[in-house]
């Protein structure tokens, strides 16, 4: 592949990454929580989704990341940058969501808080 090619596959890969953690963002900031969505409702279904879409697009990102390295000496520090930023962009976006979703859901009570006896004893 040429310098061009190389480079811009891996920014276009970060972009769709960024991308796709904005959109887990934007979901998670108007979808309804409760507990069952947040068990087995479409939150779990998008969430997962998008951590399998990440992990493809970055999978895909690692060879031509390691060309550019190896092979590449004029456009390495520009395809790391861009490797990494998609990876931060789309972290700090799911986990503002999860955030997000973990804020709306009521407060966890253990099952000795509700058994009334310390650490579950009867």
């Amino acid at each position: 592949m040429s310098r061009s090619r190389v480079l811009l596959a891996v920014e276009v890969l970060s972009g769709v990454l960024a991308i796709v953690g904005l959109v887990y963002l934007v979901h998670a900031l108007f979808a309804d929580v409760d507990l069952a969505a947040v068990r087995t409702g479409p939150l779990v279904f998008y969430a997962g989704l998008a951590l399998f879409a990440a992990a493809t697009l970055i999978v895909i990102q690692i060879p031509l990341v390691v060309f550019a390295l190896l092979r590449r000496p004029g456009i390495r520090l520009r395809a790391v940058v861009a490797f990494l930023l998609g990876i931060a962009i789309f972290w700090g976006c799911f986990t503002l969501g999860e955030n997000r979703i973990d804020r709306q859901l009521p407060p966890r009570e253990s099952s000795a808080q509700i058994s009334g006896q310390p650490f579950g004893r009867c």
